[in-house]
């Protein structure tokens, strides 16, 4: 029979691979390890950020042509907090804070992009005996965007991107995106403090208690 202190080790260690499994998406996704990124998330693994809505393959394919893309001094990464973990079973609910940080270039002017967010994972204890991620949802708070040079970039340019169009808390993303040519984000995404990151919680305590 299990006693309290083999149960507390247990919980310990599924929480120490947890934690190891979300870090080890950030350094795969930025350092471009793309087999180990997919093997971060169970074979129906889905995530929903800016820019997709869907599987994990379709995340990791979307992924490289990103980063493909990028030239000169582009960059991009993601910076994150220590995760709140919480298990039960074979299930487990994450919040990470993190801190997305790039190097862009639009209309020939360089910028820093940050934004602000929170991850929140649902994952899972696969057959293996590895957690992986179920699903992977970022609930956004804000995001800033800060020229490299300040005194180069022209009063027309903000003006161009019509900030005031766009969402308060992603202006920026929007408004960079129409100037590139990029699609917008993708419809429904979700922010802190609203009706939706209460049905997001709501799921993963329902996921919490199936485990």
């Amino acid at each position: 029979m299990a006693t309290t202190t083999d149960r507390r080790f247990a919980e310990m260690l599924d929480r120490h691979e947890i934690r190891e499994l979300l870090i080890r998406w950030a350094e795969c996704r930025d350092r471009t390890l793309w087999d180990e990124l997919r093997d971060c998330f169970t074979e129906q693994g889905e995530i929903a950020i800016s820019w997709i809505v869907g599987s994990a393959d379709a995340f990791v394919e979307g992924s490289k042509k990103l980063i493909a893309a990028q030239t000169g001094e582009q960059y991009a990464k993601h910076v994150c907090s220590e995760p709140n973990i919480r298990v039960n079973g074979r299930h487990g609910f994450c919040q990470t804070h993190v801190e997305f940080m790039s190097r862009i270039a639009v209309d020939g002017y360089r910028f820093d992009w940050t934004f602000y967010a929170q991850f929140l994972d649902l994952v899972d204890k696969c057959d293996d005996g590895k957690w992986r991620i179920h699903l992977r949802t970022a609930v956004y708070e804000r995001d800033r965007l800060d020229p490299v040079m300040p005194h180069e970039v022209p009063r027309s340019f903000w003006d161009s991107l019509e900030l005031d169009r766009h969402p308060p808390r992603l202006r920026f993303m929007y408004g960079i995106r129409g100037r590139q040519g990029r699609p917008a984000p993708v419809d429904g995404l979700t922010f802190v403090r609203t009706p939706e990151e209460d049905a997001l919680r709501a799921r993963a305590e329902a996921w919490l208690a199936s485990g």
